[in-house]
């Protein structure tokens, strides 16, 4: 018997904190791409020197870019999902979790410590809530 819903949102709380996840839309790929026209620029413009000094200012910028737009999945659980989103989050890690025995968090925890493809499936369904639910990424 999987957990209840409301273990597994604890369950997923767990997880995340232990994991350290967090979410953001789509703040990677616009910094990163940023980062890497910078490095470019500076390049052509500059040679080695210039690949050195653009990669640098488009690496800060982009983290400067970045401050405040990433927040941790138990966050953006609690903050920014409805109640019915995070049921349905609830009851797609459920799923994951049909063939656990354990009725307690504790229990469940301690199986997905010791079972990396179960945590990596209970992660990845969490990953595929967020992008289809919420149009986010975890990073």
């Amino acid at each position: 018997m999987a957990p209840s819903k409301q273990d597994c949102l604890k369950v997923i709380e767990v997880l995340s904190e232990k994991e350290q996840l967090n979410a953001t839309v789509g703040g990677s790929a616009k910094a990163a791409a940023f980062t890497a026209v910078c490095t470019f620029a500076g390049g052509v413009l500059g040679g080695p020197l210039g690949l050195f000094v653009g990669g640098t200012l488009g690496s800060l910028s982009s983290a400067k870019y970045s401050q405040g737009k990433f927040k941790s999945v138990m966050r953006v659980i609690n903050e920014d999902m409805t109640r019915e989103q995070r049921q349905r989050l609830s009851g797609a890690v459920s799923k994951v979790l049909n063939s656990v025995t354990a009725k307690d968090v504790t229990a469940v925890m301690l199986i997905l410590s010791t079972n990396q493809s179960l945590k990596a499936a209970v992660i990845n369904e969490i990953g595929t809530f967020l992008k289809n639910e919420m149009y986010m990424s975890i990073v």
